[in-house]
């Protein structure tokens, strides 16, 4: 059985805000270019990855905008792998926010 104490709690911490800054500024630089759809996708994946983090830094709220951001460009290349990921973080998130009946239809 693993060991956790304030330190190892607050270098988890430190290494999620670090992911945090990081998917912030590879954001920005996506939008700051010129779109095509390997950037669309990119963008997606980006998007995607703040959800994640923001869901596991317990702001479930962002992490249900950045999903949300991630499932339409899925949508809109048909991507129905990146779709599912994206709904059933959707769920998740949905989940933690106490909104059951949001999460259910997610998961459908």
């Amino acid at each position: 059985m693993a060991f956790i104490n304030k330190n190892s709690i607050l270098f988890l911490v430190l290494i999620k805000l670090c992911t945090l800054d990081f998917y912030r500024e590879n954001l920005d630089a996506l939008k700051a270019q010129p779109t095509s759809a390997q950037q669309q996708q990119s963008l997606g994946r980006t998007l995607g990855n703040l959800g994640n983090v923001h869901y596991l830094l317990g702001d479930f709220e962002k992490a249900i905008e950045f999903h949300t951001q991630r499932l339409e460009i899925a949508t809109e290349f048909g991507d129905l792998h990146a779709m599912r990921r994206a709904r059933t973080n959707l769920g998740n998130a949905h989940v933690f926010s106490g909104r059951f009946e949001e999460a259910a239809t997610e998961y459908l």
